[in-house]
């Protein structure tokens, strides 16, 4: 077969070469979409080519838009194209590709389309690109985020960045838990635009909340008051952690008395995303100040890389979120099925396209939908705030009124909602609260709840043998607040004794085994212990939802953690401070054949593989995480970490999904080639029949490890 000249010119620019993909039936682009390495493939039909497959062969952005240019190229006939395992940073809509069906944009360091987007995944991208070609509007909205301890003047700069004669908030004005109001921001010569800013409560019972409400792709201010107990590096570790990129403003309120002492320029070298430092200036009397301080924050927003591009977004959204915008005026909830008459008025009468809308205005915290949780899922939140300020009620009335740390009853909901903005909705925010896992009901007494974080601090009496018990550590360069409040909720099942049980850890028991989790904040560790015949298999339990929820934060090579296994020499064994490898060090070890690494405390020669089994085996793990999910109580209480108002899941986790996905399809390709030779090898000898037999049932275990851990991760691709 002849090539066609378009793809002797693209092999020509690209310096490869590209084969005819395999055709299946009928199917002309089938065999085309699978990965395989160094195989670039293109598909055709009669003359027309319809399909490119150009996984990792290094493509640009710049070549990528020597090949649209290309005069052959035309975008509009191309139905399927894998792009995947490259450098491409934009895939833009008007690049004409109206009849595309397969795309396969992974492992790209994609800014466009938006990050909410691309997140999750291949079919959603699609889905967005021909939302656009129906129409298209640009939507100047952004969030701004204001941080800090309380009483630093957070309500008070939320209030005077709109009127610098703004009256100062009175004591009982204090914020509670989270306010959004919306500001109008007008300059000659720019566009207008809305900007919501989200006024954080500062009291600490609020902070482990905070974590699923600071977004990407907005600005920070970090107010301060120089007071001796404030933090600054917490709060810029936590932005850091989940605000990714997003910018920050440091300002100091000048309060009467208060010494202002801030290192500026020590923030400066450690935190990337800091921008400014202003003068201390009072947010009580200096009104020229405030006014210059709006003038910055009005340009740090139209700096904001979505702003500076003119990020589109489809016409019929837009009149989406614009109607439900007049609605929040009035209403703080609607019925799912409103939303979805409010969607048919505007054009998309689909229920999967109406699905996908309520996940994105969710992602960005326009809305709250939980689309996939029983009860919640059938209302649509307008006013985030609403909801959040309806758990942080439980919250404060359970830390001010319970007889028990901890506790509240279901009944007590009528005296802590009793203005009447919940009625109705009681269920669906207790809901919401466990969404959040900020509470669990008790399992014998379904009424009653306990919030972990609002337990006694001190860690409570109860007999534990050291004999025979396995032992890991995590440990946090920066520690976010509430992982192991995060951790018991997850895991309340196997808490048999709830005097067990504290505001830094529990013990856990399943199946004759049990463990201890202590957190120990100052020291930025959680310590975990497992003692019983099913040790190994709790562990695995604990660490696997452990690593859940570390994965929700933006962990790297500055704000890192690690998992610790401890040492099994003879010294160490018996020893209260055994010396401890990094799992990853181990790990890495391992693949490159190291069998042995030294002691640092005894300096003898310990096994690699005999460090890792010691604590867990891989069956065990699989077992393990496997029977957990098949829990009759799993779906309320796994993988309830979406952060609200920002990506819940990074694009890294969406890239090792799809890379999987991928490698399904390629291991079962070659299942096949070697299934097809082994029908054809009827001379085989019987012990070699059972060697390739045996060899089979191994390479479909792989395929079903592939596909379980797909399913694990929460796959979001359609590839």
């Amino acid at each position: 077969m002849n090539k066609p000249p378009i793809i002797t010119n693209i092999e020509q620019l690209l310096k490869i070469t590209i084969h005819p993909a395999p055709i299946r039936g009928d199917d002309l682009i089938g065999g085309l979409m699978p990965y395989k390495k160094n195989t670039p493939k293109y598909a055709i039909n009669g003359d027309h080519l319809i399909g490119l497959n150009l996984a990792n062969t290094g493509l640009t952005d710049e070549k990528w838009q020597a090949i649209l240019a290309l005069p052959d190229f035309k975008p509009l006939e191309i139905k399927a194209l894998n792009l995947s395992d490259n450098s491409i940073t934009e895939f833009r809509d008007e690049w004409g590709f109206d009849n595309l069906t397969h795309l396969n944009l992974d492992d790209n360091k994609l800014t466009y389309p938006p990050e909410e987007i691309t997140v999750k995944g291949n079919a959603a991208i699609l889905n967005y690109l021909k939302e656009l070609q129906e129409g298209d509007v640009v939507v100047y909205e952004a969030k701004l985020l204001i941080i800090g301890e309380a009483g630093a003047g957070k309500t008070t700069l939320a209030r005077k960045l709109g009127d610098p004669n703004a009256p100062m908030p009175k004591d009982k004005d204090t914020t509670k838990g989270i306010e959004v109001n919306p500001l109008l921001m007008q300059e000659k010569g720019e566009a207008d635009f809305t900007m919501h800013i989200w006024d954080f409560g500062g009291q600490e019972i609020y902070h482990s909340t905070h974590q699923f409400f600071l977004s990407k792709r907005s600005l920070y201010i970090l107010i301060l008051d120089g007071r001796v107990e404030e933090d600054p590096h917490y709060w810029l570790q936590v932005q850091d952690l989940l605000g990714e990129k997003s910018p920050v403003l440091l300002l100091l309120n000048k309060k009467a008395g208060i010494r202002q002492q801030v290192a500026f320029q020590e923030l400066l070298g450690l935190y990337p995303n800091l921008q400014k430092h202003f003068q201390p200036f009072s947010l009580k009397e200096d009104r020229n100040q405030i006014q210059e301080f709006t003038r910055v924050v009005e340009q740090q927003i139209r700096n904001l890389p979505h702003f500076k591009r003119n990020e589109k977004v489809p016409r019929k959204w837009a009149d989406i979120r614009n109607r439900l915008k007049e609605l929040s005026q009035a209403k703080n909830y609607i019925s799912l099925e409103k939303f979805r008459e409010i969607c048919a008025e505007k054009g998309i009468s689909e229920e999967d396209r109406q699905d996908f809308l309520s996940d994105f205005l969710h992602s960005l915290g326009i809305i709250l939908h939980f689309s996939k949780v029983p009860l919640l899922n059938r209302i649509v939140i307008l006013r985030p705030d609403w909801a959040t300020n309806a758990v942080y009620k439980v919250l404060d009335h359970t830390r001010a009124f319970a007889n028990i740390l901890g506790h509240f009853h279901r009944d007590e909901l009528d005296t802590i909602w009793a203005d009447g903005n919940y009625k109705g909705v009681f269920d669906e925010m207790l809901t919401l609260m466990q969404k959040f896992e900020l509470c669990y009901a008790l399992p014998d007494k379904p009424d009653e709840y306990i919030v972990p974080q609002l337990l006694s601090p001190d860690k409570p009496v109860y007999s534990w043998k050291d004999k025979n018990q396995l032992k890991l550590h995590y440990t946090y360069t920066f520690m976010p607040k509430g992982i192991v409040t995060r951790l018991i909720v997850r895991l309340h099942r196997y808490i048999k004794d709830q005097e067990t049980v504290w505001q830094r850890g529990a013990v856990f028991e399943y199946e004759g085994a049990r463990a201890e989790v202590n957190e120990l904040y100052r020291d930025k560790t959680i310590h975990i212990k497992t003692q019983g015949s099913n040790r190994k298999a709790l562990m695995a339990i604990i660490t696997h939802q452990i690593d859940e929820i570390n994965s929700t934060f933006g962990f790297d090579d500055r704000l890192k953690v690690n998992q610790l296994i401890p040492c099994n020499c003879p010294q160490c064994k018996k020893s209260e401070a055994p010396y401890f490898f990094l799992k990853d060090v181990l790990y890495k070890a391992k693949g490159k054949g190291v069998t042995y690494l030294q002691c640092q405390n005894s300096f003898e020669d310990v096994s690699v593989l005999g460090l890792i089994d010691d604590v867990f085996t891989q069956n065990m793990v699989e077992a393990s995480i496997g029977k957990m999910k098949e829990s009759p109580r799993h779906e309320n209480h796994y993988h309830f970490h979406d952060k609200v108002g920002s990506v819940n899941t990074d694009n890294k986790g969406a890239i090792h999904t799809n890379t999987d996905q991928r490698n399904i399809i390629t291991r079962a390709e070659d299942l096949i080639d070697v299934s097809d030779k082994g029908k054809e090898s009827s001379d085989l000898t019987p012990g070699q029949k059972r060697r390739w037999k045996r060899w089979m049932g191994n390479a479909i275990d792989i395929v079903r490890g592939f596909i379980e851990k797909g399913i694990s991760k929460g796959t979001n691709s359609n590839s």
